[in-house]
């Protein structure tokens, strides 16, 4: 017979993930991670009977959900991530221990308003997905005004290995791409050549993303209302000699196809470049004030004007 106290019953971990399949139906930046968390306690106790579920909500904002099985209660958080989708990122937050009210003594939800901060870093080769080392620092403040608190609200460091869900779907591999109705054939062939001249070696999202980039400059009134236009415009981009002579990859036309599908990692992006092979002249202009990053996926780092987006001449 199974102890309780080993495994946490079968109907948890059904539950548990439902909720799991459930967000994974979600749009957009409705992304989900899933993981196992080790605690430490102020008062010395160590356990590693906790998982994680996080739901990105917005492109910084996200939900966290902390199920520890040994002192049976249930913490709900909300972080924030300045720099979402780094290959280290920094977030703090705040939320509420033992939610549902299953620890012995009872508290208000004041007494048990928690503040954590923490790193995520990404084990991985894709900034965005894949499995993440978290390390979390939480404390409750109203402990600091009581000499005798319980256990559970005690402040804590944990480490977590989480796996993160991209937050959009992977395009299915095909063996013939398949042109979206929305666009020419030719179009459809010359997006997929810039993904490959200009992010072959880059993960598939970061392929996305760059198609991506070229469909908010067409819909954005400081560039070409086409994507002809938005690819040929000059100063803009520095595969153009070689450009005719590229065969797309496969993944270029799956790139292709979700971006036009309305996939956009780049979270709006009109520029994006890669520190190591810019020229000084390019990184003086993505370096000067006038834009803000978005995104940092593989070698490429996605912007967009700060204020409004009137820019057509990137170096």
């Amino acid at each position: 017979m199974i102890g309780g106290k080993t495994f946490m019953p079968v109907f948890k971990i059904t539950i548990f993930f439902i909720i799991l399949l459930f967000t994974m139906t979600l749009p957009a930046y409705a992304g989900v991670s899933t993981g196992l968390e080790w605690q430490y306690r102020a008062d010395g106790d160590g356990s590693m009977n906790a998982v994680n579920l996080d739901l990105d909500v917005t492109k910084q904002w996200s939900i966290k959900g902390n199920y520890n099985h040994d002192d049976d209660f249930l913490t709900a958080d909300f972080i924030y991530s300045k720099n979402a989708g780094s290959r280290v990122e920094k977030y703090l937050g705040f939320g509420v221990r033992d939610v549902l009210q299953k620890s012995a003594e009872q508290r208000s939800v004041g007494e048990k308003i928690e503040v954590l901060a923490g790193l995520a870093l990404n084990l991985g080769f894709n900034p965005r997905s894949g499995v993440f080392l978290t390390i979390e620092a939480k404390a409750v403040p109203d402990t600091l005004f009581h000499d005798a608190n319980p256990d559970f609200l005690k402040p804590t460091v944990s480490i977590s290995l989480n796996y993160r869900i991209p937050s959009y779907p992977t395009p299915k591999r095909k063996t013939q791409a398949i042109t979206p109705a929305n666009i020419s054939t030719s179009d459809f062939q010359l997006l997929a050549r810039l993904i490959t001249a200009e992010a072959g070696d880059e993960p598939l999202e970061g392929q996305v993303a760059v198609a991506a980039v070229v469909l908010n400059r067409v819909n954005d009134s400081g560039f070409p209302n086409t994507i002809q236009g938005v690819i040929y415009q000059d100063g803009q981009f520095k595969c153009l000699p070689k450009l005719s002579s590229i065969i797309p990859t496969e993944s270029s036309f799956q790139a292709a196809t979700a971006a036009l599908n309305g996939q956009d990692p780049s979270h709006d992006a009109l520029y994006y470049y890669n520190p190591k092979l810019s020229s000084p002249e390019g990184l003086a202009f993505f370096n000067s004030g006038k834009l803000r990053t978005t995104v940092k996926i593989g070698n490429h780092i996605f912007m967009t004007d700060r204020n409004a987006h009137n820019a057509r001449n990137a170096p």
